[in-house]
């Protein structure tokens, strides 16, 4: 299975462009490689650039906060998924809900006497603005269910912060463009829990992680094959996972041409982990 971010990875970071990953995803689906989109994003990004690049996969969204089980993309729903109302995808919910998530935030904030601005408090064009999005692609990112974006507008008052999130039981995770208040872990424990699930129906899994960012240490550590793709923040990613393999460059390309190798390197000298 390959789990992957998507800014800065799979899509490029100011274009959103996926078109020069075409021919790693075009191999993996004739392997019939899981392609797991584990990403900050939505539901509603998600299921977007799924029918965009045509990918039927589960997906772990806004960092971990649930996974989205497509019909008949695993062999067997886990007892904790529920179909959501209206539709026919299982969600296996990890996070607590929005607007709790906003309301311990702003409580926190409060306290520690810091100031932010989060997507809850943005208009769908400044949130366009901010992610150099079109205005229809910043609508679906603010369909937030189970985290908050937000920008941090003091940033002295970070530690203050930081330790009203843990009174308030909120975690924080840093993505390429935002914090991101929630509950859950992030997406290591997602990642682990869908990989657990699969073994324990007897599967065999090899996992292939790529990511960019400090909220992809989590699910990074837990694959079997990490890659970092490059960016600000691969060189610290890098001295926490110091076995992950890095990409020189970022975005789509990048991300295709390590796949490849790494493809090219487990079928002709497939490891334990294979």
């Amino acid at each position: 299975m390959v789990f992957t971010d998507m800014d800065g990875c799979l899509l490029d970071h100011h274009s959103y462009d996926w078109e020069p990953a075409r021919p790693a995803i075009e191999a993996l689906k004739r392997l019939h490689v899981p392609i797991v989109l584990t990403t900050s994003k939505t539901r509603a990004e998600v299921e977007y650039w799924q029918r965009i690049i045509g990918l039927h996969e589960p997906a772990i969204v806004e960092n971990g906060g649930a996974i989205l089980i497509p019909p008949g993309s695993l062999p067997f729903l886990p007892p904790e998924a529920e179909i959501a109302a209206g539709g026919r995808t299982a969600v296996w919910r990890l996070g607590w809900p929005h607007p709790q998530v906003v309301r311990a935030l702003h409580r926190a904030a409060a306290e520690s006497n810091c100031g932010l601005r989060g997507f809850s408090d943005m208009t769908v064009e400044e949130i366009a603005s901010h992610c150099g999005m079109t205005v229809e692609q910043a609508a679906l990112a603010s369909q937030r269910e189970y985290s908050e974006p937000f920008l941090l507008l003091t940033p002295k008052r970070e530690p203050a912060l930081l330790q009203s999130f843990l009174a308030q039981g909120l975690m924080i995770t840093r993505g390429g463009r935002f914090f991101h208040a929630q509950r859950h872990p992030g997406k290591g424990e997602a990642v682990e829990h869908l990989i657990d699930f699969l073994t324990a129906e007897g599967r065999s899994v090899t996992s292939i992680g790529l990511g960019d960012g400090l909220n992809d240490e989590g699910f990074l550590r837990v694959v079997d094959h990490p890659i970092i793709l490059d960016s600000a923040h691969a060189d610290e990613l890098q001295r926490l996972i110091p076995h992950a393999r890095r990409t020189p460059n970022p975005g789509p390309a990048a991300w295709a041409e390590a796949l490849l190798h790494l493809l090219n390197q487990l079928e002709t000298n497939p490891g334990p982990a294979a």
